[in-house]
C-alpha cells in the first residue's frame, strides 16, 4: 500500500523557486571505438519551492541520479556535455567557474546512497562535519565546536559521537552523520539520492522522519530520488516520473498516485507490493513487455512506445511534449486525455 503525503504542493503559493531547472540535457561520450553518445537526460524542466519536496521516481537507468549530479554541478569533464539552465535562488549555476561556484556550494548539499562510502574512514565524525564548514563557510568566523555539536544534536546524535570513526557507527548513525555534515553549512536545498535504500526498513522510517522534521524546522527544500514509489509518496509534495532520461509526468503526490496520466506511471503503481495474499488483492499487475531501450540508441518518438500497451503509430513519429492538464498536472503522452488509467486510493488520514 502506498502511503502518500497529503500536501497540495507549494508551487502555487511561492513567489520564487529555490531551484529552477530548464531544459536540462546531459550527454556522455563512451570510451573505446566508436565513442558512442549516451542520452542520459533530455529536456528535463522542473521547479522546487522553499520547504517543498519534489520526488523523482523511475527504474534504474532512467536518469534520476544524473539529474541530481547535474544540478549539483558535479558533472564536468571532457566526456560529458550538460546544457540547459540551473538556477539556485536567483543565481544561474551553469557556466560558473569552479572558484565562483564555491561561493554558492553551501546553499545546496547532496546526501548519497551509501553512508559507508560517503564518509572517510580515517576521519572522526567531528572532522567529517568540520571539513565542509572550513571549505565553504570560512571557519575562522565560526565556533567549530558549537557548529559540530549543534549539527549532531539536530540529527539525534549526542556530542559524545563526535570522536568516533565510521566503523564504530551503525548504518543509520552513519547516514545521520552525513545529514549533519550537510546541515553544518546551512543549505537551502538538499539533494537526497537514494538516501534510505541501503538501510534496514525500520531505520528507513527513522531517517525519513528525521528529514521531515528538519524540513519543518528549517524550511529546507528537497530533491528526493528513489526507486521506491512508496518512499517517494510518503515524503513528497510533488512527484516527477522519469523514463529513459525524460520526465513523463509531474504532479502533486495525490494527482500522480490516485489519477496517473501516463502509462508508465500506471505500470509503476501496479507493481507496488501489497501486503495481502494473492486472492485478496484487488488489482492485476501491469507488466511492460520487453527490455528498457538503450540510452545510446533510444526509440524515435515516445521512448515508452516499444513497451506501451496503448502505443499507436503517432507515438513512433512524434516526441510527446510535457504539457499541463487540469490542476497543473503535467504529462508527456499523446493520448493522455483518452486513456482511463488505474491509480491507487490514498489511505484515510487521522
Amino acid at each position: 500500500m502506498v502511503e502518500a503525503r497529503r500536501a497540495p504542493g507549494r508551487q502555487d503559493s511561492r513567489t520564487e523557486p529555490i531551484l529552477d531547472v530548464a531544459d536540462l540535457t546531459v550527454r556522455f561520450r563512451t570510451r573505446g571505438p566508436g565513442r558512442a553518445v549516451v542520452h542520459a537526460v533530455t529536456d528535463a524542466s522542473f521547479e522546487i519551492g522553499p520547504g517543498e519536496t519534489l520526488g523523482l521516481i523511475g527504474e534504474s537507468g532512467s536518469g534520476k541520479s544524473t539529474v541530481a549530479r547535474a544540478v549539483s554541478q558535479l558533472l564536468r569533464g571532457d566526456r560529458v556535455r550538460v546544457t540547459g539552465s540551473i538556477t539556485l535562488d536567483g543565481t544561474r549555476l551553469d557556466g560558473l567557474s569552479r572558484r565562483r561556484l564555491r561561493a554558492h556550494r553551501h546553499r545546496m548539499q547532496m546526501i548519497f546512497q551509501d553512508p559507508n562510502d560517503a564518509l572517510d574512514p580515517r576521519m572522526t565524525v567531528r572532522q567529517s562535519i568540520e571539513q565542509p564548514v572550513r571549505i565553504l563557510r570560512k571557519a575562522e568566523r565560526l565556533d567549530l565546536t558549537a557548529t559540530v555539536d549543534g549539527a549532531l544534536e539536530a540529527v539525534g546524535l549526542g556530542a559524545n559521537m563526535a570522536d568516533r570513526r565510521p566503523h564504530e557507527l551503525s548504518g543509520g548513525q552513519r547516514q545521520r552523520v552525513n545529514i549533519a555534515r550537510a546541515l553544518s553549512v546551512e543549505p537551502q536545498l538538499l539533494l537526497c539520492d537514494e538516501v534510505v535504500s541501503a538501510l534496514d526498513v525500520s531505520i528507513q522510517a527513522d531517517i525519513l522522519g528525521l528529514l521531515a522534521r528538519l524540513q519543518r524546522e528549517r524550511d529546507i527544500a528537497y530533491l528526493f530520488i528513489s526507486h521506491d514509489l512508496g518512499v517517494v509518496a510518503s515524503v513528497s509534495d510533488r512527484i516527477g516520473v522519469m523514463y529513459l532520461g525524460r520526465l513523463v509526468e509531474v504532479g502533486t503526490t495525490e494527482q500522480v498516485i490516485t489519477s496517473p496520466l501516463h502509462p508508465y506511471t500506471e505500470a509503476l503503481l501496479s507493481a507496488e507490493p501489497e501486503a495481502l495474499p494473492s486472492w485478496l488483492r484487488t488489482r492485476d499487475r501491469i507488466i511492460l513487455e520487453g527490455d528498457v531501450p538503450s540510452p545510446i540508441d533510444p526509440p524515435s518518438g515516445c521512448a515508452l512506445r516499444t513497451r506501451c500497451l496503448y502505443a499507436q503509430e503517432r507515438c513512433a513519429q512524434e516526441v510527446p511534449p510535457l504539457t499541463a492538464r487540469a490542476g497543473g498536472h503535467l504529462v508527456a503522452c499523446h493520448f493522455a486525455d483518452e486513456l482511463e488509467l488505474r491509480g491507487h486510493a490514498l489511505p484515510a488520514t487521522a
